[in-house]
């Protein structure tokens, strides 16, 4: 028994080697390249096949080997998602429909949104550019007129700025402030509830069972038990010497 359990104490701190398999290195990398897209699924898979190959490895040679490389998913996870806020506040639709239909749609200050709401969103949502306002580089090679049969005067494009005929003409409007507030809103209740459901689930489910836990806790308690009988042995020899030389005291210990 004494013998089974001295070969399970040399044996346990094997389950801390860090995990160099260039499997698991070269998806590490294919994961890492993929975070500047919002692609969920395809990272979560990335991420079930990495720790998939971890959690084989060290059932094929008797321990898990997850070191360093968990700082490194943890870093991956939370850049992914402050990518992804990013991503979808900015290219999405919904926000400015959001913002238009509680502000300034048909039904502003009801505290409602639905279809009928959405009247008008996309001509709100479209600025009005002088045509002669063009630089000389940007001036267009016909006035229209061949294609409309008479010259256009105003193009519309995407943006929230003031028509060319006001007190500040092309500058920002309220409108633009107020889907830019609720952008950054956006990014700071997805990554709130993001990092919180996270946290619920790591509360919920330890990293660590509570067998290895203790595993560890046992090794700790042997690495300090060695290093005291290596500094007890050691002052016995110092005692020793000094009465082999003449030098003892009344006063050494033990």
């Amino acid at each position: 028994m004494g013998f089974r359990r001295r070969r399970e104490d040399d044996n346990e701190a094997t389950w801390r080697v860090p995990y160099s398999s260039p499997s698991a290195k070269c998806k590490i990398v294919s994961g890492m390249a993929q975070e500047v897209t919002i692609q969920p699924l395809a990272r979560q898979n990335r991420y079930n096949e990495i720790v998939a190959d971890i959690l084989e490895h060290g059932a094929r040679h008797g321990n898990v080997m997850l070191g360093i490389w968990y700082g490194i998913l943890e870093g991956i996870g939370i850049l992914s998602v402050i990518t992804n806020a990013f991503v979808i506040a900015v290219t999405s639709d919904f926000i400015p429909r959001l913002v238009y239909a509680y502000k300034y749609g048909p039904c502003a200050g009801q505290g409602k949104a639905g279809q009928k709401c959405m009247i008008g969103y996309v001509n709100a949502s479209l600025s009005v550019f002088l045509v002669t306002d063009f630089e000389q580089r940007s001036e267009p090679y016909s006035n229209g007129s061949d294609s409309f049969g008479t010259e256009v005067e105003y193009c519309r494009y995407r943006d929230y700025r003031e028509p060319p005929h006001s007190k500040e003409p092309y500058a920002y409007t309220l409108q633009f402030w107020h889907v830019l507030a609720a952008r950054l809103a956006f990014i700071i209740v997805f990554e709130h509830l993001v990092f919180s459901i996270k946290n619920l689930i790591a509360y919920l489910i330890p990293d660590l069972p509570k067998d290895l836990r203790d595993r560890m806790r046992r090794e700790k308690y042997l690495i300090q038990e060695m290093m005291y009988e290596a500094e007890l042995e050691r002052l016995h020899k110092e005692r020793n010497e000094r009465k082999r030389n003449g030098k003892g005291s009344n006063n050494e210990w033990p």
